[in-house]
């Protein structure tokens, strides 16, 4: 099972591996795993966290005297189903330490000084975009000189007030930063 988006109501949706997981274990088979792995090509990460997911289930299995016999050693170690498994794509875009004084430099001549302050905050504090674009004015303690960061908080539905975030954007829905990743990607290439 998987959790709910916003907007997905109150019942729980299947997660990629349930169609699979309907079968008995001992038709868990390699061309089952493989027809399973085609299935989720659309969503290449989904598909090789399930399979791996669903390879530590069947070893778990087959380490225990009540499953062993019907579990098919094989079914996630063939090469066709290898084959289908997607690789993982890296991220190239980390910052490293000799990268910062330049990548300092270009943010701060970012035209936008939200979107530079931003960049700036997000990777001071090590926090997600998110919990750092819903930032509000009321979070912040001028006094003590500290924020207060929601971690994984979702907004109470409050209406929009003009002032109240930290990184606006006068052009984005919500009123404040969205996608800063042209920005970033913009000084990753300049510095």
């Amino acid at each position: 099972m998987r959790g709910r988006k916003k907007g997905e109501g109150d019942t729980t949706q299947p997660g990629p591996l349930y169609g699979l997981l309907q079968l008995p274990l001992s038709k868990i088979d390699s061309d089952a795993v493989e027809q399973w792995l085609i299935e989720q090509r659309h969503r290449p990460g989904v598909a090789r966290a399930g399979f791996v997911r669903l390879r530590a289930f069947l070893n778990w299995c087959a380490g225990r005297a009540a499953y062993r016999d019907y579990v098919i050693p094989g079914a996630c170690t063939k090469q066709d189903v290898k084959d289908e498994v997607p690789s993982t794509n890296a991220r190239h875009d980390a910052l490293e330490r000799q990268h910062l004084q330049p990548w300092f430099e270009r943010v701060r001549k970012l035209e936008n000084p939200v979107r530079a302050a931003y960049l700036q905050t997000v990777l001071l504090t090590g926090a997600r975009r998110e919990e750092i674009a819903a930032l509000k004015w009321t979070d912040i303690d001028f006094r003590w000189h500290r924020m207060d960061i929601a971690d994984k908080v979702e907004g109470k539905g409050q209406p929009w007030e003009p002032s109240q975030w930290v990184f606006a954007s006068p052009t984005a829905a919500s009123g404040r930063i969205q996608e800063p990743r042209a920005a970033h990607d913009k000084i990753l290439k300049l510095a």
